[in-house]
């Protein structure tokens, strides 16, 4: 009995116990039997964790389930058969503490040295249980039949069991934990160390490659993967900021060791060359990889995760300050996003300007000359939309000096051009979200199809700038031309009016002239209503546009480039030294700098506004070139901090400019059209006018009838414009409003410990609503003040 009780304990079948003892035994009290199976439980445990491991070991796709599994087998399986052994030992020996009189053993005594197990055992078992879960061994290899267990689940529910009460247990787990947490570090030093995927158990890591080829690397067979996190797959102690961390250094690394070290401003097709002379170098990560292996080493488990985070950082503080820092420093950065503000977000007036005039002209030439039937059937190619971008460039180099080079220009020649849209599958980055169904496009005012500006990131412009970023450029570039072209428009209209010769084709005839003064009187008097509902569109819209370039982009756009420069002492040193450009500065007079990205060194006054005193040379000269500067190891930002910053700065533009309100981008998109409706509307009634002061010989009642028509037509469109600006005045005292309720505000982002006020925007609501002053000008009647007046 006894020897076939310690064979099941020692984890070898007994035919006896299968799995308890026969109930037909003879011999065998109740209390016997009870201790007897008792202690089959805790054999056949044994067995069956052990058969579980091997399982594991052989067959799990995460190595982490193997560590576990070869730990529980090696560790506290073995620790279990050495107790066995003691056990049978003290049998052996007749030792009193398992031996009576006679030589009996008291199974009481035998079930006593066991104490504790059953329930380790139990633990262990349901702890393979779940490792082989989603998973069914077939000839030794594990097919997946469901969703199995990754690690990053074991490593959290290990997490949660060592605060189940019982010592021992809490001992199992946090060796456990440690073997867990253990592999998981081996896993993460290949990517954060090498800046490679680990090669065993890669599909249980957190980052991945993404689908498809990747991009070639000049003309070797080298391809260029990106990567993406899959968070998942990441333990619970691992915050979002340290899982992004990882993403960017491992990345930066893997980019830097392929495409290698030497930054150039020319395209990547012109560079070819020079990147794939570099492939052969030596790693990169080699020289750093004792300084980060270090601050992995102080880790210990359970792994607490301040300093997990802590020692992250320091590693992609390491690789910033002595890699990344060179290939890409802040002067670079700079100068690419001042190409992003003067050429996505208008902060150069004569490129909105001349891109508007070079659009309208290739859409003109496209129906010139053809068939009005055949127009819906015109489609526009690419040759012809980057062509108006490529005559753009060759306006604007005309207005240069000779004796000032415009480099911004030159970077935007090579890097920026206009394309069709074409439609994605999927979103570019797993940190890029799809646009909701609700939002607004705005990309086809321009040539009348969707078109997009593109830029072309090059390495390394890569370890800052992603696809994401660009999208959103892009889609802030076509909701800011599309009011630009409609201002425009409608202006052209008074610069024609006042053109026109008010008494043209009167004779010297007085009372002829009497005749035509009175039909011209009464024809101004019955287009007082249209020119007073544009009239009403213009200031709209240029109040709009004013606060959205003074107030939200401009002011936030240098405090992005404040953070770019590092701290705040170093930033207000730069903004003495900055030079005016006589052919790029803009003057902000009358716009004060109260931007939801807060300031670092504005006071803030009782209302809650920035004193913009201390930074007023920085304003002075928006668009002017930052002077070079040579950055203390302190004042040094990584790509990856300022990449954040900048991400920030994009998400509070679309909020700050209404473009993520969908209510408010649904309801100006139709003003947009009706003013250009309006625009074309009046053009054509000009027409008319004209026609019949030239006495162009036509019959009266035809062309009677289409003035008419046309006053009928731009009537109703202007109780359409007027309707429109009065809800989306609506929706900015609703804004304006929710702000002070406790509601979200518009913008409520973080950038280096410094939070926006919650005004809603780089300049406050309430201030463009004081601008409008909508009341005072009877939008909210259907008349305006003015229409007694001259138009």
């Amino acid at each position: 009995m006894l020897h076939e009780l310690f064979i099941i304990l020692s984890g070898h079948p007994s035919p006896l116990f299968a799995p308890h003892l026969p109930a037909t035994f003879p011999l065998v009290s109740p209390s016997e039997r009870e201790l007897l199976n008792s202690l089959s439980t805790i054999g056949n445990s044994h067995i069956a964790l052990r058969q579980q491991c091997a399982q594991i070991v052989s067959s799990h796709p995460s190595t982490i389930a193997k560590a576990l599994a070869s730990a529980i087998d090696a560790h506290h399986l073995q620790k279990f058969r050495n107790q066995v052994v003691k056990v049978e030992a003290s049998v052996l020996k007749r030792e009193s503490g398992v031996v009576g009189g006679y030589d009996i053993v008291a199974l009481s005594s035998v079930k006593k040295e066991f104490d504790g197990w059953d329930r380790i055992l139990q633990y262990l078992e349901g702890l393979t249980n779940l490792m082989l879960s989603g998973l069914s061994i077939v000839n030794g290899v594990a097919a997946k039949d469901g969703e199995w267990i990754k690690g990053a689940q074991l490593i959290n529910q290990l997490r949660k069991d060592i605060h189940t009460g019982y010592p021992a247990l809490e001992q199992v787990s946090l060796h456990l934990l440690e073997v867990a947490e253990t592999a998981w570090l081996r896993q993460l030093s290949t990517w954060v160390l090498y800046g490679r995927l680990p090669g065993l158990g890669g599909e249980d890591f957190f980052v991945a490659e993404k689908e498809g080829d990747g991009e070639r690397v000049g003309d070797s067979d080298v391809m260029l993967k990106d990567f993406k996190a899959e968070k998942k797959l990441l333990p619970e102690f691992v915050t979002d900021e340290t899982a992004s961390s990882i993403l960017f250094i491992g990345r930066s690394l893997s980019h830097v060791r392929i495409r290698g070290g030497t930054w150039s401003y020319a395209p990547i097709a012109k560079s070819t060359s020079a990147t794939a002379a570099t492939l052969s170098g030596s790693s990169p990560e080699l020289g750093l990889l004792s300084a980060h292996l270090a601050f992995l080493r102080t880790l210990r488990s359970p792994l607490v995760p301040q300093k997990f985070s802590s020692a992250i950082a320091s590693i992609r503080l390491s690789l910033s300050r002595h890699t990344l820092h060179t290939l890409l420093p802040p002067q670079k950065i700079v100068d690419v996003l001042y190409v992003f503000r003067e050429f996505f977000l208008l902060g150069r007036g004569e490129f909105a300007i001349t891109v508007v005039a070079q659009a309208d002209e290739s859409v003109r030439n496209r129906f010139r000359g053809k068939n009005t039937a055949l127009m819906s059937n015109s489609i526009l190619k690419e040759g012809e939309v980057a062509a108006v971008l490529t005559r753009t460039y060759g306006i604007l180099s005309s207005f240069q000096n000779e004796e000032i080079h415009d480099e911004r220009l030159d970077l935007a020649r090579d890097y920026v051009y206009l394309s069709l849209q074409k439609p994605k599958s999927d979103v570019p980055f797993p940190s890029a979200k799809k646009p909701s169904k609700d939002a607004t496009s705005f990309n086809d005012f321009l040539l009348g199809a969707p078109v997009c500006l593109n830029y072309q990131i090059a390495w390394p412009m890569e370890l800052f700038l992603t696809q994401s970023d660009v999208d959103k450029y892009d889609r802030i570039f076509g909701y800011l031309i599309a009011s630009r072209k409609c201002l425009i428009r409608l202006q052209e209209l008074w610069y024609k009016r006042r053109k026109k010769t008010a008494l043209s084709g009167l004779t010297n005839d007085r009372t002829a002239s009497n005749q035509r003064r009175e039909a011209l009187n009464r024809r101004v008097q019955k287009e007082r209503f249209i020119w007073a509902t544009a009239g009403l569109v213009v200031f709209f819209l240029e109040t709009l546009g004013a606060y959205w370039q003074g107030e939200v982009i401009e002011p936030s756009f240098n405090r992005l480039v404040g953070i770019l420069w590092g701290s705040r002492g170093q930033r207000k040193k730069n903004s003495r030294k900055r030079k005016r450009s006589d052919s790029m500065a803009t003057t902000r007079d009358g716009f004060s700098d109260d931007s939801g990205l807060s300031s670092s060194e504005g006071e803030i006054d009782a209302e809650g506004d920035i004193d913009m005193a201390s930074i007023a040379a920085s304003d002075a000269t928006a668009t002017a070139k930052p002077a070079r500067i040579k950055e203390s190891p302190e004042t040094q930002q990584d790509p990856e901090s300022l990449s954040k910053a900048h991400r920030l700065f994009l998400n509070f533009l679309l909020q700050a400019l209404f473009l993520s309100d969908p209510t408010f981008s649904n309801t100006y998109r139709q003003l947009l059209e009706i003013s250009q409706n309006l625009s074309a509307w009046i053009a054509r009634l000009e027409h008319l006018h004209n026609l019949a002061d030239l006495g162009v010989d036509k019959p009266k009642d035809t062309g009677a009838s289409e003035v008419s028509d046309q006053m009928a037509e731009l009537e109703e469109g202007c109780r359409q414009a007027r309707k429109l600006l009065g809800k989306l005045v609506e929706r900015l005292h609703e804004v304006d409003e929710n702000r002070g309720k406790g509601a979200r505000p518009l913008v409520g982002l973080v950038i280096h410990g410094e939070e926006d006020d919650g005004s809603g925007g780089g300049g406050k609501v309430d201030r463009l609503l004081m601008r409008l002053n909508w009341d005072s000008m009877g939008g909210g009647g259907g008349r305006l003040k003015g229409d007694s007046g001259e138009a």
